[in-house]
């Protein structure tokens, strides 16, 4: 049966003394010299698998920007974080090449707002099949692994998915931002490695989450790591498995704890109820949720994402807000509903009302302003039986009042899901890459896009 697009467009709105809009950045062009680590040498297991798994290779279009040596090549799913000057950087991620091959990327790139630039950092601009024999400092391809940054302002890597998407890493890498160096810190860098618990709420040598990917991250005001949930490969590599547990990560001794959920996959779970404190209450098991941090409440907070129901049956979008107390130890239920698949309320236009919310989704693009609300735009809303909704509104939630607004512009930046997110000097919100759709041919692949929204 032939796979339908349905296509969520704002078709008639009215958009009076609305300011705001996406804008498409040009980026400068600065030629950059390419690292010299470019891999020689597959490792032959691993290319003999992707050859299997490769996909069909694009069309050329001539009018796809495919990257250039200064300009990161089209991709999803990369790894991405702000330094304290400002600057972004991106790691990773699966697209296309400038030889219209499609894989994993193993590049690192940082971008500068200031002149709209980019400089290859370390790694091959081209996809690549494996990793080479020679290239032991640096983190292997992947996408959708969990990253943090710390108060020295480096960046924190674990786990990530391979090529397939059910093939999960295990290893941790520190990227020293200063120094220009990775560093490998603890992991086999094999596939679907098992979790090793001891106590809860104590750090035990030797324990860690075991392989996922798409977890929630967040990092705290002590510099203290935390990750809840994500995604590993089911048994004998059949239907995912999506987990609900929350994790501290010490960087400093360099030790995980598991804090609270469960110890096993697709667990019930229950709500309590609404804005109410419970110690017995946990979020049900999920991937790719949409995070924040409110620093003045020490709250983690989390919303939708893609997994199970309060009962276990997994593979739904899921619509429900929650956050973690971590003074209290304690999660609370604060809107949403139990159940998958559930629709969005749209409300007036830049307007909050107590009925709007973005509905269910996952794979959304977010931010956390400087006045600390958090912004939603996109994100894949329904992957079942044979059809796929796109969502490309902008969302806005209040810290303070604790509601939604529909912020949507008149123009969009038609990125659906998988990209980057940082903040530019002047505090407006930038995407780059992603995937975006065409509502003509009703295809979706890669970009490499910036786009920006002024949202003063």
């Amino acid at each position: 049966m032939k796979r339908s697009i349905l296509i969520l467009f704002l078709l008639s709105v009215s958009f009076l003394n609305y300011s705001q809009s996406w804008q498409k950045i040009k980026i400068a062009k600065k030629v950059q010299v390419p690292a010299k680590d470019t891999p020689t040498k597959f490792l032959k297991d691993t290319l003999e698998r992707m050859q299997r798994l490769n996909r069909q290779r694009p069309f050329k279009d001539l009018d796809y920007d495919y990257g250039s040596e200064d300009t990161p090549a089209p991709r999803e799913g990369a790894l991405s974080w702000q330094d304290d000057s400002g600057k972004f950087w991106v790691f990773g991620g699966i697209g296309i090449d400038d030889d219209y091959n499609s894989g994993l990327f193993q590049d690192l790139w940082q971008y500068t707002p200031s002149n709209t630039t980019w400089k290859l950092v370390k790694g091959s601009r081209k996809v690549l099949l494996g990793r080479s024999d020679n290239a032991q400092d640096i983190p292997l391809p992947r996408r959708d692994a969990m990253t943090w940054v710390d108060k020295n302002g480096d960046l924190w890597l674990f786990g990530g998915r391979d090529y397939s998407d059910n093939l999960h890493y295990d290893d941790m890498w520190k990227f020293t931002a200063k120094s220009g160096i990775w560093s490998a810190i603890s992991g086999t860098g094999k596939f679907n490695i098992k979790s090793k618990r001891g106590n809860k709420k104590k750090a035990n040598t030797g324990d860690f989450p075991g392989s996922r990917s798409a977890a929630s991250c967040w990092t705290d005001q002590s510099g203290t790591m935390w990750m809840f949930g994500g995604v590993s490969s089911g048994e004998n590599g059949g239907e995912d498995d999506y987990y609900n547990d929350l994790w501290q990560f010490d960087s400093k001794k360099q030790q995980w704890a598991w804090i609270s959920g469960e110890d096993k996959p697709n667990v019930k779970t229950k709500h309590g109820k609404k804005g109410k404190e419970d110690s017995q209450i946990l979020p049900s098991p999920r991937m790719k949720t949409a995070v924040w941090y409110d620093a003045a409440a020490n709250k983690l907070w989390l919303y939708g994402g893609y997994g199970a129901d309060t009962t276990g049956a997994r593979g739904g979008g899921l619509a429900d807000m929650w956050n973690y107390d971590i003074k209290k130890d304690v999660w609370t239920w604060i809107s949403g509903t139990d159940a998958l698949y559930s629709d969005s309320e749209y409300g007036i236009i830049d307007r909050e009302t107590e009925i709007s919310h973005p509905g269910y989704r996952y794979g959304a693009i977010t931010w956390q302003d400087r006045s600390g609300n958090f912004w939603l735009y996109g994100g894949q809303n329904r992957l079942s039986g044979n059809s796929i909704s796109i969502n490309p509104f902008l969302w806005r939630f209040n810290m303070k009042s604790q509601r939604w607004a529909n912020m949507t512009s008149p123009v969009t930046a038609n990125i659906t899901s998988g990209g980057c997110s940082f903040i530019d000097p002047d505090g407006g919100l930038m995407i780059f890459g992603g995937t975006k759709l065409d509502p003509y041919t009703l295809q979706t692949r890669p970009v490499n896009d910036i786009w920006k929204i002024n949202t003063k």
